[in-house]
């Protein structure tokens, strides 16, 4: 066994940059070990988070060394993933950067009483000075890159793949928060031959199969798997050693569906037993007539689209954002939680579909298609996927956020006028989840997430400016603007 402390961490030496030296380290490490006199030129590789991406970017150098890979919560690319996710500029991330401060992990330091003061200093770069006592080279060179520039496309693995079909275990949550590496880690094996890879996705969150209970959710008496380390062992024995074993002749996808409490195979991502099934916006009954839906509107989803052109509008004040509900100190966040009181903000609309008579069930990405205006030239969209319970109760099942000048790519920011529709894609976090009978699918739309995102300051200076002002935003569905979200439906029994 091999341990590679990364470039600048721990026991390495040289300067530390996150995410940026993997691809070309690991190919040098993985070349380094086939050259010793002990090795047979075969090596696998192991870890989570960021040793998951580790992983994947040495796989994307091409190494022909590399046998095998149990890819754990691995993380993905800046602007997908952390620390750019959706454009937006992660403030969740914080309790990790703290701990990272040092050559040696320092956990203690994710623990701070004060998040919400820390979370409020401006400019960000000054937030380690004030809440440390020193700068934080890495997180001052994030800032400095604006936009999806060479300095960012350096970390993508997934864009710069190169190599072959490294035979790959991967492993996640849907509650990871590195769980949109994992999507993009499933995006990459899809079209590789059949069991040259292999994905297990349990109701887990970031720190993997560990919990019965997420914020007072449970999840099923089955959530746990006692097998996982078995399942490893058998990968690499039989990639890594050539045991016929029979582990690459078993399901592509092994996943956990919340609501059912059941494990469930599929043989592909997005599973052939899907369906695209769209829900629309739509405004209330007593809205319809008029057509102007409502200041904070409390609407429906509905299957098929409006006959009428609708909208609702709210005002988000960067200065009293809607509030992510995570611990920042957990490090943990994409937990489920209830969102019915943070539901009951001016600055937060609702869709929801009817009471169900019948289960209904997803599995897979989700996303957002929203017709937007505002007057300011930037804000952010925050978009939620609830599971309302009969007494009301909505449990986050995912979410995706997306800055609105990047809503046609990252590269080059396209700012808004006043008075202008446009028209945006979201890409929530995966989720498999049963809605069962007397419960609802709600969709929530607001512009904020404390604590998981820095709020846009509706300037073009969006997450970083000092000046922030208040915004009108109008979310438009109906005929002409189809606003929905789009769910992969399963059809098997």
């Amino acid at each position: 066994m091999v341990i590679q402390d990364v470039r600048g961490r721990e026991d390495s030496t040289g300067e530390w940059k996150p995410q940026y030296y993997e691809v070309e380290d690991g190919d040098d490490t993985l070349n380094w070990i086939a050259e010793q006199s002990w090795s047979d030129g075969q090596a696998a590789m192991t870890g989570g988070s960021y040793l998951g991406y580790v992983q994947w970017a040495a796989a994307a150098s091409g190494n022909p060394h590399l046998k095998a890979m149990l890819s754990s919560v691995c993380a993905g690319s800046p602007f997908v993933d952390v620390p750019r996710r959706g454009g937006c500029f992660n403030s969740g991330m914080l309790a990790w950067a703290f701990a990272m401060t040092e050559q040696r992990m320092r956990a203690d330091l994710m623990v701070q009483d004060n998040w919400d003061e820390i979370l409020d200093i401006r400019p960000i770069k000054d937030i380690p000075k004030k809440a440390l006592g020193h700068e934080v080279p890495f997180l001052s060179r994030w800032l400095a890159h604006k936009d999806l520039d060479d300095y960012w496309k350096q970390s993508s693995w997934k864009e710069r793949y190169a190599g072959h079909a490294v035979p790959a275990l991967i492993m996640s949550g849907w509650f990871d928060d590195n769980g949109m590496g994992t999507t993009e880690a499933l995006e990459l094996v899809k079209d590789w031959p059949r069991g040259s890879w292999k994905a297990i996705l349990g109701p887990w969150k970031h720190s993997g199969n560990a919990d019965y209970d997420l914020h007072g959710v449970f999840l099923g008496e089955d959530a746990l798997r006692y097998d996982i380390d078995y399942q490893c062992f058998l990968w690499l024995e039989h990639f890594l050693k050539g045991v016929e074993n029979g582990i690459e002749k078993t399901a592509s996808v092994e996943y956990f569906t919340v609501g059912d409490n059941e494990w469930k195979c599929g043989e592909s991502w997005p599973l052939k037993e899907t369906l695209c099934q769209n829900f629309y916006l739509d405004g209330e009954e007593d809205n319809q007539a008029s057509g102007n839906g409502s200041i904070c509107g409390k609407g429906r989803l509905s299957r098929t689209k409006g006959e009428r052109n609708g909208r609702d509008s709210y005002c988000y004040d960067p200065e009293n954002p809607a509030i992510h509900i995570v611990d920042m100190s957990e490090n943990e966040l994409e937990v489920p939680e209830d969102y019915t009181e943070e539901e009951k903000r001016q600055d937060v609309l609702t869709y929801s579909t009817g009471v169900l008579e019948k289960p209904f069930a997803i599995t897979g990405d989700i996303w957002a298609k929203l017709y937007v205006s505002c007057d300011c030239p930037d804000t952010d969209f925050v978009v939620r996927i609830m599971d309302v319970d009969e007494e009301g109760r909505a449990i986050k099942l995912a979410d995706g956020v997306l800055c609105a000048k990047y809503r046609n790519g990252f590269e080059s920011p396209e700012y808004m006028e006043p008075g202008e529709i446009y028209e945006i894609n979201i890409r929530t976090t995966k989720i498999s989840n049963t809605f069962v009978p007397g419960h609802r699918m709600h969709v929530t739309v607001t512009s904020s997430a404390k604590n998981f995102i820095f709020p846009n300051s509706n300037t073009k200076d969006s997450f970083d400016s000092e000046i922030r002002q208040k915004v009108q935003i109008t979310v438009h569905y109906g005929k002409e603007y189809p606003s929905c979200i789009m769910v992969r439906e399963e059809t098997k029994k």
